[in-house]
């Protein structure tokens, strides 16, 4: 064998050796890759978790009713971020909490204890506020003024009858 046939032997012998660590370190970023990915996407589900427990606390700390924090907490099941997401929360509690508060009964029943001769009187004024607020209940439900009114005044007669 020549020496030119060495030499040609040897290269091709470094070409084949080459291409096969080529083709080991393309594997290896490949894995590399793909373990970064997978790091990545745990510490967004981290975050998501802890997002989702701290909104969940705001919630249940709301003083709404079930079936309203059970609406909020489905609102904001995508949110992955809770310095972003809870100014959100908060102003969505005001607004369900100003909402609720159009349903309370306020004013029913005497308001001085010194008028306890105008027993009457604070009947017919506290059931004219218990109208009201059934009424702006009802407002709030999504019924008209007059279908409202009549479901107020329904619901004020049932609940006197009992």
């Amino acid at each position: 064998m020549t020496l030119e046939e060495k030499i040609a032997k040897l290269e091709a012998s470094m070409a084949a050796l080459i291409e096969s660590h080529a083709t080991a370190i393309s594997n290896l970023e490949k894995e590399r890759d793909e373990l970064k990915e997978t790091i990545n996407e745990s510490k967004g589900e981290a975050a998501k978790v802890k997002t989702q427990e701290g909104i969940a606390t705001l919630i249940s700390d709301s003083k709404l009713p079930e079936d309203v924090q059970k609406h909020l907490t489905e609102s904001f099941i995508n949110e992955t971020d809770l310095e972003v997401a809870t100014p959100k929360v908060k102003k969505e509690i005001e607004v369900m909490e100003s909402l609720n508060k159009g349903a309370e009964v306020k004013g029913q029943g005497r308001t001085n204890e010194s008028d306890e001769g105008d027993a009457d009187k604070d009947l017919e004024e506290g059931n004219a506020k218990l109208l009201e607020s059934y009424t702006r209940g009802f407002e709030i439900k999504g019924h008209g003024k007059e279908e409202a009114k009549k479901l107020a005044e329904e619901r004020l007669s049932a609940s006197s009858n009992v």
